[in-house]
């Protein structure tokens, strides 16, 4: 496949109803990712071939939910990943093993711990 893929994920992001939600990108939009590869990579910043937003999901912290729902035990949840979720999932994966396989985990996830919230 021809050009490169890059994008950005928004300090403020807008919080939308994804049942309305537009996925169509602006003109704006893409002037910015446009200025970002005109300068940073000025030999790849030829035209367009496709732009496509995406909807992020995150928890209120910023962090990962790991570990089983309160008062569901037959519920473990990992969710929360931002979009790069899967530069983690070996290690996910792990611990989702732990949680079905024990009921727990013992990596030291508490800043992911579903229950914080």
């Amino acid at each position: 496949t021809p050009g490169f893929k890059f994008g950005r994920s928004p300090s403020n992001p807008k919080v939308v109803d994804p049942d309305g939600f537009d996925p169509e990108p602006s003109h704006a939009e893409e002037e910015l990712l446009r200025r970002f590869a005109e300068r940073y990579f000025p030999d790849g910043a030829g035209p367009t071939l496709k732009l496509a937003p995406c909807m992020l999901t995150e928890s209120d912290d910023g962090h990962f939910l790991l570990g089983r729902l309160p008062g569901h035990d037959a519920v473990t949840v990992a969710a929360g990943f931002t979009g790069h979720g899967f530069k983690f999932t070996s290690a996910v994966g792990e611990l989702l093993a732990d949680f079905a396989a024990e009921g727990e985990t013992d990596a030291p996830i508490d800043v992911h711990r579903v229950e914080r919230l």
